[in-house]
């Protein structure tokens, strides 16, 4: 999201595909995870988390004195990539809190209701559904191989499917504006502003109509 729309990502660095989406091969992931680093992550900065020693494991030491680091488990680095995301449920959106937004909501808040928008939107024609559900999950993490494909693919805007998750990611924007609007008196023009003509299929068209429809009548 570019302009005043919210945009905050944590990256994950991987050296092999971790299996958190169905399709996705058994994982062999190493994460390390630096208290320093994350304390000095303010809520407007992407949390950098780079591909190194589990932090479940400690080095083994030889009776040369070398040391060895045995690979983390399926299960230990499946826990590890879902303890980190932990932060996606408590870190908040930035841009509402520049706003003044009271209880702004979290990024996981924004990715879950994205997912639902793919969801309920199953009949779109040479649009992959289930593509579009991932994609909606996983757009503000760049994470393993298919994941890391899915986030590249969306940013580039290359597919039926990255359209249509591009428009979500507005239309999730505008919704939530509306609705702080509706709840706080906030005046948020600026986030209409910066969506209206952007939306790029029929579905984001539609539903961009109807919730600039509704706004009109709360005024």
């Amino acid at each position: 999201m570019r302009n005043v729309m919210i945009h905050h990502r944590v990256f994950f660095c991987c050296t092999k595909p971790l299996s958190i989406l169905p399709s996705l091969s058994p994982p062999h992931l190493h994460l390390s995870y630096s208290a320093a680093a994350a304390a000095a992550s303010s809520p407007n900065r992407a949390i950098h988390c780079m591909a190194n020693d589990s932090p479940l494991s400690q080095p083994l030491t030889g009776g040369d004195g070398s040391v060895s680091v045995p690979p983390p488990s399926p299960a230990s680095s499946a826990i590890d990539f879902l303890s980190l995301c932990s932060r996606l449920k408590t870190t908040p959106r930035a841009g509402w809190g520049k706003r003044d937004v009271k209880n702004p909501e979290s990024i996981a808040d924004h990715m879950y209701r994205m997912g639902l928008m793919a969801l309920i939107s199953s009949d779109i024609p040479g649009v992959n559904t289930d593509t579009c559900i991932k994609m909606a999950i996983v757009h503000d993490i760049a994470e393993a191989e298919e994941i890391a494909e899915l986030w590249r693919e969306y940013e580039a805007n290359a597919s039926p499917e990255a359209k249509v998750v591009k428009d979500f990611d507005k239309l999730e924007l505008i919704l939530q504006a509306l609705e702080y609007e509706q709840e706080q008196g906030k005046d948020l023009e600026e986030f209409f502003e910066s969506t209206a003509g952007k939306f790029q299929t029929d579905i984001g068209k539609a539903w961009a109509l109807e919730i600039a429809s509704r706004r009109r009548k709360q005024q």
